[in-house]
């Protein structure tokens, strides 16, 4: 069950009286001025209506964690750049370690 207030009511219903008269005007033919003024109304309300969705979908977002990695034309971008063969992770390591000069403890091991 729904409860609307009085208010409320009373507003539908002077909507409900304005479309009435909208729709049963003679002069509300597709040239006419209220005709034009529907039309309007509802390209504003179908405007509203993707721009509520759209403000719904953007708050869903988490911006801050897709501001902090690369986007997907990003890392292609950077693949197209560098043409060397792929590394694994232990020679990544070891290139890392000895270019800051130190021992790679896991090459001892």
């Amino acid at each position: 069950m729904v409860s609307i207030t009085q208010a409320e009511l009373d507003e539908l219903r002077a909507d409900q009286e304005l479309l009435r008269r909208l729709v049963h005007n003679e002069r509300s033919v597709p040239d006419g001025p209220l005709w034009q003024a529907v039309k309007w109304l509802a390209e504003d309300m179908a405007v509203a209506r993707i721009r509520s969705a759209s403000h719904d979908l953007a708050s869903a977002q988490d911006w801050k964690a897709a501001s902090s990695r690369p986007s997907h034309v990003e890392l292609e971008r950077r693949r197209a750049v560098y043409n060397t063969d792929p590394r694994s992770p232990e020679q990544i390591r070891r290139d890392a370690y000895a270019s800051w000069g130190l021992r790679d403890p896991k090459a001892a091991a």
